[in-house]
């Protein structure tokens, strides 16, 4: 089965999943750090640079739109994604995962409230007839696991959210879901190695100063 890594710090992320629920996409999600991969890989977020952070507001409105969903950003941005995360680790809210995700989501991308808030996630929850709770104390139980698999998705290559992981293959970006829904559907066949080594440099030209 393809895995979806993400995190509920990222807007993008947040699209892509609502395409996944819309098309009952068959995907194993896996909550990852983002700060850790930017660490990881020495990148900036998107939200650290000005610019880039302004556009992508306007970008995320547009790709809301087109899909007919609410858009806001959480109350603060960026935020500490950690208990969010925690509580959405196949570990903690293992059958109901799918219904932790569209709780959080909602809160935090559609009504704008705060992520980082325990009090805002276990309401969350709570409204989405979850045991919002129960659900926050095991979910102290597993930070290690959130650790385990972020440093695992950075050994695999992620490097950003969202990242679909199919059969070896990474496809990152909420831009890139058509691509990646084709290759989890059997409906596009992958780019073979010999064509990807055909295709790179044949050596480095200019190095940036760092």
């Amino acid at each position: 089965m393809a895995t979806l890594y993400l995190d509920l710090i990222s807007p993008y992320a947040y699209l892509t999943w609502v395409q996944v629920r819309r098309d009952a996409l068959p995907v194993r999600v896996q909550p990852v750090l983002f700060a850790g991969l930017l660490q990881a890989h020495g990148h900036l977020g998107p939200a650290e640079i000005p610019p880039k952070a302004r556009f992508l507001i306007r970008d995320c409105i547009r790709a809301a739109d087109a899909l007919g969903v609410p858009f806001r950003t959480p109350e603060q941005h960026p935020f500490n994604p950690l208990g969010a995360l925690r509580l959405a680790l196949p570990e903690v809210a293992g059958d109901d995962q799918a219904r932790v995700l569209d709780a959080l989501f909602a809160a935090g991308w559609q009504q704008g409230r705060d992520l980082a808030d325990p009090t805002v996630l276990v309401d969350a929850l709570d409204q989405a007839e979850l045991d919002g709770e129960g659900l926050w104390a095991t979910a102290q139980l597993h930070k290690a696991d959130l650790r385990a698999a972020t440093k695992a998705a950075i050994a695999a290559g992620v490097f950003g959210v969202p990242t679909f992981e199919v059969d070896g293959e990474l496809i990152w970006g909420n831009d890139r879901y058509s691509w990646a829904k084709a290759r989890i559907l059997g409906e596009e066949a992958p780019i073979s190695p010999e064509r990807i080594q055909a295709a790179m440099p044949q050596r480095v030209g200019a190095h940036r100063k760092r």
